[in-house]
């Protein structure tokens, strides 16, 4: 499996890498794509998550895994990454929402260093969780699940 890796450069969209894919990322459900830092010192990130529970945090340039985490759920079926609001200031860390297997919802910060959890909900489902959104304002998260 191969995970392409697309973005504008000098206002047209154009393939800025592929990343070789392993054995342990088949199944994948869920890519973010993420810019870490500012200004010029600004890096793009992607994060793959799926059916085998884990997120992992990849450098499309290098073509390497910055960090992983399991998401202690099971699969995940979903991803959403919370808007940044002014609040937020100039930290260098981004907040994820898992929609998974065991109809609970995970939030796991994002930063230079890798991936790490959170804190977990109570489950919202008695079943898997499909889908995760944040409001625009990141202020609040809406899922479906199978039930």
């Amino acid at each position: 499996p191969t995970s392409a890796t697309a973005g504008k450069r000098g206002g047209a969209w154009e393939r800025l890498a592929c990343v070789p894919g392993r054995e342990e990322m088949r199944g994948v459900t869920s890519l973010a794509l993420l810019k870490q830092g500012a200004g010029k010192d600004a890096r793009p990130r992607v994060l793959v998550a799926g059916l085998d529970g884990l997120v992992s945090l990849l450098c499309p340039v290098g073509l390497r895994r910055i960090g992983r985490a399991d998401s202690a759920g099971g699969s995940v079926w979903a991803m959403a990454v919370r808007p940044r609001g002014e609040a937020d200031g100039e930290e260098d860390e981004d907040v994820l929402a898992l929609a998974c297997e065991d109809g609970a919802v995970r939030l796991f910060v994002v930063d230079a260093n890798g991936v790490r959890f959170h804190r977990a909900f109570q489950r919202a489902a008695t079943q898997r969780l499909l889908c995760v959104a944040w409001r625009g304002d990141g202020g609040a998260l809406a899922v479906g699940g199978a039930d």
